[in-house]
């Protein structure tokens, strides 16, 4: 049967980080699946669909909105970006667009300290919800999948939207309920890669790192901590399993 295109629209970046607003439609080659072949993987979410963009009603009374959770001092995000209940999280975003759509929503990128801590919870676990790693708590199992590096670096042509959406597997953020830190935030560990601004005690190599690992967990095959560091690449980089979650200092007086 002769194949067909399939066809989703999401909102894209420009070659930089500036324009994250206006959905364009992108075609990915896809032979028409026989009743025997498993459906397609969702493409990757880069933006909240049009449908999604109206910003939900949230909460702001007390030291943080609702959609995010007091960490001692400061604010987290509940989810990864984009910091909705059932979404897909973002992913080939790099350091400086991570920066930019926080302050655009009104927040910040985390730090890295502030990320451990909300992570390991007031216990200061290894992980979200303990001392010892639990299979399939969190999304850490995933089987990995060899990558065409050369095509992911095209993005956002075409054939490097093709390649991410085929490794992209992600899953829809809170969709495992016990992933969840002490202070209530979810997906720390595993699922998407998160950029933060790197301790400068650490002595890093570059002003931001990337904290908790993705769904196919660690490189080298250990599983993700609350201190898992990826601090190997630039600001600039960005990877179809890099994403991030965003911070704000609490409110005083509420």
């Amino acid at each position: 049967m002769r194949a067909r295109p399939l066809l989703a629209t999401i909102a894209l970046a420009s070659l930089g980080c500036s324009e994250r607003s206006k959905p364009a439609t992108v075609v990915v080659d896809s032979a028409e699946p026989s009743a025997s072949q498993a459906p397609p993987p969702p493409l990757p979410i880069v933006e909240p669909s049009t449908s999604r963009l109206t910003p939900p009603v949230i909460s702001t009374n007390g030291p943080c909105p609702g959609d995010m959770v007091q960490v001692f001092g400061f604010c987290v995000d509940r989810y990864e970006a984009p910091n909705v209940a059932g979404e897909y999280p973002l992913v080939m975003e790099s350091a400086l667009g991570a920066e930019k759509w926080c302050a655009d929503h009104g927040k910040r990128l985390c730090g890295e300290d502030e990320w451990e801590r909300a992570c390991a919870g007031t216990e200061g676990f290894a992980y979200p919800y303990g001392v010892l790693h639990e299979d399939a708590r969190c999304a850490d199992e995933k089987v990995w999948i060899e990558k065409d590096e050369s095509t992911i670096t095209q993005w956002p042509e075409k054939p490097a939207m093709g390649e991410v959406t085929r490794l992209y597997q992600a899953e829809r953020s809170g969709a495992r309920a016990q992933c969840v830190s002490g202070f209530g935030a979810y997906d720390m560990t595993g699922n998407v890669e998160e950029w933060v601004v790197g301790d400068k005690t650490r002595h890093h190599t570059y002003e931001h790192v990337l904290k908790g690992c993705y769904w196919s967990g660690c490189y080298g095959g250990s599983k993700p901590t609350c201190t898992s560091t990826n601090a190997a690449h630039a600001d600039s980089f960005k990877f179809y399993e890099t994403g991030f979650r965003c911070c704000r200092d609490a409110k005083r007086g509420s």
